[in-house]
């Protein structure tokens, strides 16, 4: 849903999910559709904002176990 299409009025935080930790510890972005790129993720996070809401972010997910290991 592009961010022009949330009623922001309605909600008080917004959730990303998900978001994979690597192995060397950094984090990969989901490639879910609408958000496999940093600019369309950062284009929904600058207009919660700008409304006045928070984004919560989901760190994890079904087989990403590994990512967790150090």
């Amino acid at each position: 849903m592009p961010p022009s299409a949330i009623d922001f009025s309605v909600v008080t935080h917004l959730m990303h999910f998900m978001i994979v930790p690597n192995g060397d510890g950094s984090l990969q972005v989901s490639n879910r559709p609408g958000f496999e790129s940093p600019a369309r993720i950062a284009e929904v996070v600058n207009a919660a904002h700008g409304a006045g809401r928070k984004v919560l972010v989901s760190v994890g997910g079904a087989g990403s176990y590994s990512g967790f290991k150090s």
